[in-house]
């Protein structure tokens, strides 16, 4: 592994070899990062992040696999609306059922 400058590592991180990690990455708590991958420069790795491929610098990752944290934050909402989607997909089969 080759580590950048002035990096911070939280606990229970996992670094594969041959990775590479630029300057000023924080990892936060419980992350992996696969071998053979690029780390650019000022990226922060979320708590739980699974790094699978090599990412830029100058963004914050989360989830797994790893993906800009806009991107991840916006996938967890979905689960949570299943209720009110199916409440509204059954209703809308009432609806047309009741048209034919």
């Amino acid at each position: 592994v080759v580590m950048g400058k002035n990096c911070i590592i939280v606990a229970a991180a996992a670094i594969a070899g041959s990775a590479i990690i630029g300057d000023r990455v924080t990892m936060a708590a419980q992350i992996g990062i696969a071998g053979h991958i690029k780390i650019g420069a000022d990226a922060i790795l979320a708590a739980r992040a699974g790094v699978t491929k090599s990412l830029p610098g100058k963004a914050v990752y989360m989830g797994f696999p790893a993906r800009p944290m806009k991107e991840a934050k916006r996938e967890l909402v979905y689960p949570r609306r299943i209720p009110e989607i199916l409440k509204r997909l059954k209703a809308l089969e009432s609806e047309r059922g009741s048209e034919s």
